[in-house]
């Protein structure tokens, strides 16, 4: 498959030395990878507790437009449905399901990850500098 898409870009040799140089477009073969957030896995879930989109924007403190976009982006990447969305609300796909399973997990992962470099960070100790008059300091630190 890489050989055929490379068949399309363009070769140079080199007299002398008889290489080659293959000329590759990254952008071609990026826009095959899936770019999934974590905020998006949250996003699915908490619409998956709530089973209303409108519910989840409040409760995940964003606005409608902006949890449905998310929602869009990552369903046009994965190329499937993950929800079924209806006027009494929205409930998740077999695809939806799945991307849940196994996005929770995820989740899991990733908030392992922060609590365990939170847990180690040692809070320093924290010094005051206090300024008063001279009368000011005769009462406060006699």
């Amino acid at each position: 498959m890489l050989l055929k898409r490379l068949n399309k870009h363009f070769c140079k040799t080199l007299l002398p030395l008889h290489v080659i140089f293959i000329t590759v477009d990254l952008n071609y073969y990026l826009k095959e990878v899936v770019i999934m957030r974590i905020e998006q896995l949250i996003h699915l879930k908490k619409i998956a507790e709530t089973g209303s989109i409108n519910l989840a924007s409040k409760n995940l403190f964003i606005t409608q437009q902006a949890l449905s976009q998310s929602i869009i982006k990552l369903e046009k990447e994965l190329g499937v449905f993950l929800l079924n969305r209806s006027k009494s609300g929205v409930s998740l796909t077999v695809e939806g399901e799945f991307v849940l399973k196994e996005g929770d997990k995820i989740i899991a992962i990733s908030e392992n990850i922060r609590n365990h470099f939170l847990q180690q960070q040692i809070v320093p100790a924290t010094y005051f500098n206090i300024s008063s008059t001279s009368v000011a300091q005769h009462y406060l630190l006699n």
